[in-house]
């Protein structure tokens, strides 16, 4: 179930739960992302953070890149996955990391995102 530097996006729990998070992400809009927050996020994982605090870091991220366009996945695993993102305002890439719980409806257990070097 491991696929490494491919270009083709893999359907597990993982990649369908990235794909939304990137959909609400690429709205810029904070009432979609406060929303999807609040649905998608495992509270249990995420208990110490400030929804405001994950909001204005989005947004952040959303005026420095203006949105994300999936360039490679790097690897992909049933609740797991590596993406490379490219950046739509400048083409820089970024390097995402999304995990997931076992359990529908797979709710965000780990979200990292950095410049790729």
């Amino acid at each position: 179930m491991i696929q490494q530097e491919s270009k083709t996006f893999k359907m597990t729990a993982a990649g369908k739960r990235y794909l939304s998070f990137l959909a609400a992400f690429n709205t810029g809009n904070p009432t979609v992302m406060r929303d999807y927050i609040h649905q998608y996020f495992d509270p249990f994982s995420f208990c110490d953070e400030d929804v405001d605090a994950f909001l204005r870091w989005y947004q952040h991220i959303f005026h420095e890149t203006g949105g994300m366009n999936i360039h490679k996945t790097f690897l992909a695993q049933d609740y797991y996955v590596i993406i490379i993102v490219e950046s739509k305002k400048d083409g820089k890439h970024y390097l995402d990391k999304l995990s997931v719980t076992r359990e529908y409806p797979y709710l965000i257990t780990e979200y990292f995102h950095e410049a790729k070097p």
